[in-house]
C-alpha cells in the first residue's frame, strides 16, 4: 500500500509560502477576536462597575429605611404605653370627680339639669 488516504487520493504537499500566509491569516483573525474579547470584558466591566455602585446605593437605603422603621415601631410602641397610662389616668380622674359630686336625694334627675343649664347661662366665663 502506497501512502494514499483512506478516501483513494494521495495527499498534495502544500508549499511553504502557503502556509506561511495561511498561519498569518489565522493570527491576525485571533488578534482581532482577542480585541473583541477585550473590549466586550471592557463593556461587561463598566456595567458590572456601575451595577455594583448602584446595589451598594440600595444597600444604603435599605440600611437607612431599616432603621428609620425600627425607630418608628419604637415610637408606636412608646405612643401605644402613653395611650394606656393616660387612659387609666381618664378614668381615675373620671371615677375621682363622679365621687365629689354632691348629689341631693329626692330631686328629680330633670330639675337637677334645668339648674346647671340655668348656672351656665348666667356664668360670664363659661
Amino acid at each position: 500500500m502506497s501512502s494514499e488516504t483512506p478516501s483513494g487520493f494521495a495527499p498534495v504537499p502544500i508549499p511553504q509560502e502557503y502556509m506561511d500566509r495561511f498561519f498569518k491569516e489565522i493570527r491576525y483573525d485571533i488578534s482581532l477576536i482577542k480585541i473583541d474579547i477585550k473590549l466586550c470584558l471592557q463593556d461587561i466591566r463598566k456595567e458590572v462597575s456601575e451595577i455594583g455602585g448602584r446595589l451598594e446605593d440600595l444597600e444604603r437605603t435599605v440600611d437607612a429605611h431599616t432603621q428609620d422603621q425600627e425607630m418608628l415601631w419604637h415610637r408606636v410602641a412608646t405612643l401605644e404605653e402613653q395611650q394606656v397610662k393616660l387612659e387609666a389616668k381618664q378614668e381615675h380622674l373620671g371615677n375621682r370627680s363622679s365621687r365629689n359630686n354632691i348629689r341631693i336625694r329626692s330631686v328629680p334627675r330633670e330639675a337637677h339639669h334645668c339648674f346647671h343649664s340655668r348656672h351656665a347661662a348666667r356664668d360670664p366665663g363659661g
